[in-house]
């Protein structure tokens, strides 16, 4: 019993030192934005479109106090449908580039490009699907606010006229520490 509370202070003593913590890497969380609705846009202009990805809902640590955390975005996929069942499938293949910002819902940082696609040249035929890739060293975490993250969507060349849907799959990486320490 002495020797345990010995180990009492010792144990406070680490804590606040952080040297209890756990930390997890998660290589990969796919968070889907499904039959996002698009809407037209008139002959040379770009689309802009704002997509907010509520993160904490699928990864709860991100809401706890307490942790700190690393979180890039790898990839951000587009997946196009019709948005009635009548309507053709719009054809991505006019894009010419999409650049993929993230802001701070607050303003204090500035707007960071974190994932690019450019045409590639060449290409012909009918394309559903725009993967466009990351730089892979931005971290995103002081841009997340009470688990959410708010990324803009610019996209240039020829879009489609009409109003559409897209599925947008944001693939993110994530490196989180949690130190109990603090919770004592």
């Amino acid at each position: 019993m002495r020797r345990h509370l010995l180990l009492l202070p010792a144990s406070l003593l680490l804590a606040g030192c952080g040297l209890l913590y756990a930390q997890v890497e998660i290589p990969e969380i796919r968070a889907t934005l499904v039959e996002e609705p698009i809407e037209a846009t008139g002959v040379d202009i770009d689309l802009v479109k704002t997509l907010d990805y509520d993160l904490g809902k699928d990864v709860g640590l991100l809401n706890e106090k307490n942790v700190s955390y690393e979180l890039r975005l790898d990839q951000l996929e587009i997946a196009v449908s019709a948005n009635q069942p009548t309507a053709a499938i719009p054809d991505l293949g006019t894009i010419e580039t999409v650049v993929i910002t993230v802001q701070d819902p607050d303003h204090v940082l500035p707007a960071r490009e974190v994932v690019r696609y450019q045409k590639p040249a060449g290409s012909t035929g009918t394309i559903t699907k725009v993967v466009a890739s990351g730089q892979g060293n931005v971290d995103l975490g002081p841009y997340l606010r009470s688990g959410k993250l708010s990324l803009v969507i610019t996209a240039a060349g020829s879009l489609p006229a009409y109003a559409w849907n897209a599925d947008i799959t944001a693939v993110l990486y994530a490196k989180l520490k949690v130190e109990y320490g603090k919770y004592l």
